[in-house]
């Protein structure tokens, strides 16, 4: 066991992970929203590329939202997939001492279709249920209760927990996502959703605030 242990420490400081974070978002309304599809940064498009096309749009076609098709679409089941996962980071354990260590990260999916506002990065609060990252050193600050989307390899899957190896992080904090709708059949683990203090009918914003997040996600850990 100790050698699995070391093995596995070893293969997380030799693997590289690209973290990127979204600034914080100014937007004054103009009397109009608009909608539009997803747009890569620069240094992310390679790694959308990499993944196979049902993976790149991670989430219910128009058919399955409306409800005219059953959904498909799984988080589970996927070990050796490259995919391109949305979730909402719910547990961060350092694997190790320094301010670059390598990190886990348990997160929290949600479904997106492709179409996000053109302001602001919109998707689904429904998803497919929690799966773990495993990010490589770097000293980018991950805080918890923020959106991730995923770049890498499904490694493994333990007891239904699919687990990432990410090649790619990019992070929205507060105030730079928003729900659009509760799409998708609804997967997630229940102690996340009983945290939800609103009606799905109310779920979206165009200006969310702190309090906005706080009533869906539940408040920030205090520590």
């Amino acid at each position: 066991m100790r050698k699995l242990a070391l093995a596995l420490a070893c293969a997380l400081l030799q693997h590289a992970t690209t973290i990127e974070v979204e600034p914080k978002l100014i937007f004054k309304p103009t009397g109009g929203l608009g909608t539009t599809s997803y747009a890569p940064r620069p240094a992310e498009k390679g790694f959308l590329d990499r993944a196979p096309k049902e993976e790149r749009v991670p989430g219910p076609t128009e058919e399955e939202i409306s409800g005219a098709k059953p959904l498909t679409y799984k988080i589970r089941g996927k070990k050796g997939t490259y995919v391109t996962w949305f979730g909402i980071v719910r547990r961060i354990t350092a694997n190790g001492k320094g301010e670059d260590a390598p990190r886990t990260l348990l997160v929290e999916n949600k479904y997106f279709d492709g179409l996000t506002d053109t302001h602001i990065l919109a998707l689904s609060f429904n998803g497919g249920g929690d799966f773990e990252v495993k990010i490589g050193n770097s000293k980018e600050k991950i805080g918890p209760l923020v959106l991730v989307r995923v770049y890498g390899k499904v490694v493994e899957e333990k007891d239904g927990l699919p687990i990432v190896q990410a090649d790619y992080l990019r992070v929205w904090p507060w105030t730079t996502f928003t729900f659009l709708d509760a799409y998708g059949e609804d997967r997630s683990n229940p102690e996340w959703r009983k945290l939800c203090k609103v009606d799905l009918e109310e779920i979206y914003d165009p200006l969310p605030n702190g309090k906005y997040y706080a009533d869906r996600l539940g408040p920030l850990p205090k520590n």
